[in-house]
């Protein structure tokens, strides 16, 4: 699901003009290509039922992004709300039934030694299933 997932999130153009290919699993790439985006599945299990998996599945996907600007750190959080926010229909091998947004914690700012950059950070449910098993 989380491949499908992020195809789906990287296949939307106006994801794709903000951020290129720089959407990344569970960490940001090494390299300051920004504005970015990590996911990550925070949480989720299949379904069962008397005689075993329903394959269903309800999940908690966490998606942060960095920017260095908080304009282009609004502007890539609105484009993927925008593409993922309800969102009901198939990639790859998955078929997402809905897609909703739970949380937005807004945008933050974040300074170290050796950088500083906006990030923003969303939550979506996602209740899903495997097209073939």
């Amino acid at each position: 699901m989380e491949t499908d997932f992020r195809s789906l999130i990287a296949g939307d153009p106006a994801v794709a003009a903000l951020v290129a290919a720089r959407i990344y699993p569970s960490t940001y790439a090494q390299a300051k290509d920004n504005p970015c985006v990590r996911y990550r599945k925070v949480t989720g299990t299949i379904g069962l039922h008397m005689r075993g998996s329903d394959g269903l599945g309800d999940d908690l996907m966490q998606i942060d992004v960095r920017a260095l600007t908080a304009l282009s750190a609004i502007a890539v959080k609105d484009a993927i709300t925008a593409k993922l926010h309800g969102f009901a229909g198939v990639s790859g091998n998955t078929e997402f039934l809905v897609i909703g947004l739970r949380d937005d914690r807004g945008v933050g700012f974040e300074k170290t030694d050796a950088e500083q950059f906006y990030t923003a950070s969303l939550d979506f449910n996602v209740s899903w299933r495997r097209l073939n098993p």
